[in-house]
């Protein structure tokens, strides 16, 4: 297994509740070598919390809510990284294994793509395609990027179209929780 480098890309738009627990685990991941956290236009204190870790993380700043497709491929565009790990700025209970539990089969070259699912009710399964949780090459993104930013929080829609199924993974990512919404 090759070495790669990781860029973590966190969309985030009003959750100046969780948004400092999840920077700080990822930042404690060994796998982890770019942490980028893209504010969408919060309204409350998202920005301030952010901003603790400028010094750790690069920073971006969209002044006006432009949708989460736009934040991700603002963030896709920063990444030095050759994979991207998208994680949503929500979670409660984030942890290094959640996100070693995502990677794992992209870094063992088995897929292209991976969706973590979160354990949930068999009624939330239909939605389990939507999740906000993969990883991917950045070379299969960057064809896709003005898709991506115009589909405004249709993203992981659209990517769900765009990626063959044989070459996608679902892993179930054990007891993380987000806040209810």
């Amino acid at each position: 297994m090759s070495k790669h480098f990781i860029s973590a890309i966190v969309p985030a738009y009003n959750e100046e509740k969780t948004i400092t627990t999840v920077l700080e685990v990822i930042l404690k991941s060994p796998k982890v070598d770019e942490v980028i956290c893209i504010n969408d236009g919060s309204t409350d204190n998202t920005l301030e919390e952010i901003n603790n870790f400028k010094n750790k993380i690069q920073i971006i700043d969209i002044h006006l809510n432009q949708g989460k497709g736009n934040a991700m491929a603002e963030g896709i565009k920063k990444a030095k990284g050759d994979i991207i790990l998208f994680l949503d700025a929500d979670f409660t209970n984030l942890t290094i294994e959640h996100i070693e539990t995502l990677l794992k089969p992209i870094l063992n070259s088995n897929y292209r793509v991976v969706m973590g699912i979160l354990e949930v009710k068999p009624i939330h399964k239909i939605f389990s395609n939507l999740t906000g949780q993969r990883a991917y090459y950045k070379e299969d993104l960057l064809p896709h990027l003005k898709y991506i930013s115009k589909s405004k929080y249709g993203a992981e829609t659209y990517l769900n179209v765009v990626f063959n199924k044989d070459e996608t993974k679902k892993v179930v990512i054990k007891g993380l929780l987000s806040l209810p919404k």
